[in-house]
């Protein structure tokens, strides 16, 4: 791989949770593949541990790849990509994480990165909306970085969305940002003892249905991902993915 080893560096960062998972799905074989240019997909689970606050985490990665220029999309771009899914359980109604990188070498760096809250309940949303939402506003001035956040479903918006596609220069600062969700992600977790909303029922029952949303949601959107790569695209693969993921 010529990008940073992103699904390395987070597997470290939350040893302590997929330590203690299954991998049940391994890179040893890519799901696609052509010549060089492929995707791989690595999954754990938390085995129906309840005591894990992670129910799932997934990564899907291109190596090699040749993904649609955001400007001209009749030009390829040497790139990889890595998209990490860190799912929580229901005994622990915490937000939702996803980190996506797709690194258009030389060019820009397109990132989607947000961390979802699962309740509407304004505690909930003090604790889990706005450390994301101050840590969004951190970079304001890179070039290429999306202004609004998405609605994302008819009730929720996301909790701080950093998207766009940054300036390849500015890759000293984005891609320390970029991890900085995932360190926040990673505090979540280890703090989730101290927040007893996180054990009442009602709060738990709305993030589990939440949770089923987003995920119909994200498995919807895997095919329009993967149009991007056009060499690796077909129906067949664009549903396999979505299944494995979400």
């Amino acid at each position: 791989m010529k990008q940073i080893d992103t699904p390395g560096i987070l597997m470290e960062k939350f040893k302590n949770y997929i330590g203690g998972m299954k991998e049940i799905i391994t890179n040893k074989e890519p799901v696609v593949s052509k010549g060089e240019e492929k995707i791989s997909v690595r999954i754990f689970t938390n085995m129906g541990d309840s005591a894990n606050p992670l129910e799932k985490v997934c990564f899907m990665t291109l190596e090699n790849g040749w993904i649609k220029n955001n400007n001209d999309g009749h030009l390829l771009d040497s790139s990889e990509f890595t998209i990490s899914i860190f799912i929580p359980s229901d005994t622990w109604p915490l937000p939702v994480c996803c980190l996506e990188a797709s690194f258009h070498f030389n060019k820009y760096l397109h990132c989607t990165t947000d961390i979802f809250p699962t309740s509407r309940n304004l505690e909930y949303g003090e604790i889990y909306c706005k450390p994301v939402q101050e840590l969004r506003r951190k970079h304001t001035d890179i070039p290429g970085l999306f202004v609004a956040s998405k609605t994302l479903l008819k009730d929720y918006t996301s909790g701080g969305q950093m998207a766009g596609d940054l300036d390849w220069k500015f890759n000293n600062v984005s891609v320390p940002w970029f991890f900085e969700y995932a360190d926040l992600y990673l505090r979540f977790l280890n703090e989730r003892e101290q927040h007893p909303i996180l054990r009442e029922h009602s709060i738990r029952q709305e993030a589990s249905q939440t949770k089923s949303s987003f995920l119909e949601m994200f498995r919807g959107a895997t095919p329009l991902i993967l149009t991007d790569v056009p060499n690796l695209y077909s129906d067949e693969v664009a549903a396999k993915l979505a299944e494995m993921m979400f």
